[in-house]
């Protein structure tokens, strides 16, 4: 590290903390690599603690804020009545609950990204080392089939009004449910798969320990969705809340398709370039197709347009 790019880095660091899911994003990442860095007996550079002291002082400089204390309280009057009365566990409960709707339910091509390239990584490794039956190629499969099947559940759902014990989301959280309780549960349950499946998954690499980059920054990833439980007007702000998430599952999804390129698999760089191009082509239709006809999106693409819902 030159320490020529110190000055950069300071304002880099300084100008995205001053978003909440950016901070603690950036927080975790920082706090679990000092760990392991210390961990392993490998000297920390003095700058990364400056940059750690950056982050923590941005924070306790929004929770002092006496504006966003006013902000929270016209919030929550005007997006979520009694939000204050929440316990923690019931906005933990929320928190999850729109995160699994999301990851499960939302079509999202980033998720689909995800699972697709290390479904493809994982038929390449198996070929190459002569794997007769590649447990993690299944499972990846399974996984994104899973995923996709779930979604069209969904779809059918919203266009005929079936299904409906299976697809309710209480704005106060499952905990709140009038449902059955064996519905909350096997939501609970789904939930629980994804968290389970999508960290089996990830681990792609051997030696073992060259996946901690990738847990490293999925956890970061998760707990920026965390930290939005605090907010009353986290149903208002709807897919905007899942940005940094979304990067996240986009750099992982990066980072494997560079180690399949590195170790000479089948993909390569003009692959990589062609599959992305068609990608932001993808989304870039999505949004063309949102302003040119917003019920129609609506009716299919629900989850996709939340971004548009204020």
């Amino acid at each position: 590290m030159h320490k020529a790019n110190f000055p950069f880095m300071f304002i880099a660091t300084l100008y995205a903390a001053n978003n909440e899911q950016m901070l603690v994003f950036l927080f975790v990442i920082f706090i679990w690599k000092i760990l392991i860095m210390i961990f392993n007996r490998q000297k920390v550079h003095v700058f990364v603690y400056i940059q750690v002291i950056e982050l923590v002082c941005s924070l306790v400089w929004m929770l002092l804020c006496p504006g966003n204390k006013v902000r929270n309280l016209v919030d929550t009057r005007h997006y979520f009545k009694g939000f204050n009365n929440l316990s923690i566990f019931n906005k933990i409960d929320i928190i999850a609950m729109t995160t699994g709707q999301h990851f499960m339910y939302g079509l999202i091509l980033n998720i689909l990204l995800l699972f697709t390239v290390i479904s493809i990584y994982q038929f390449f490794k198996g070929k190459k080392e002569g794997l007769r039956l590649n447990i993690q190629f299944l499972v990846s499969i399974a996984t994104e089939a899973v995923i996709i099947l779930c979604s069209i559940l969904y779809l059918y759902h919203r266009l005929y009004n079936r299904f409906n014990r299976l697809f309710f989301f209480p704005k106060n959280g499952l905990l709140y449910s009038t449902q059955p309780l064996i519905f909350v549960i096997l939501l609970i349950m789904i939930n629980v798969f994804l968290v389970v499946m999508t960290y089996y998954n990830v681990s792609v690499f051997r030696p073992f320990y060259r996946n901690m980059d990738l847990y490293i920054i999925l956890t970061a990833g998760l707990f920026s969705r965390l930290v939005i439980m605090q907010s009353a007007t986290q149903y208002a702000s709807s897919t905007r809340t899942f940005f940094i998430f979304e990067c996240s599952i986009i750099i992982i999804s990066f980072l494997i398709c560079m180690d399949s390129i590195q170790i000479n698999f089948a993909l390569n760089v003009e692959f990589i370039c062609v599959f992305v191009v068609a990608l932001a082509n993808i989304y870039i239709l999505m949004f063309v197709m949102c302003l040119n006809n917003y019920d129609l999106m609506l009716r299919y693409l629900r989850l996709w347009i939340g971004i548009f819902n204020n």
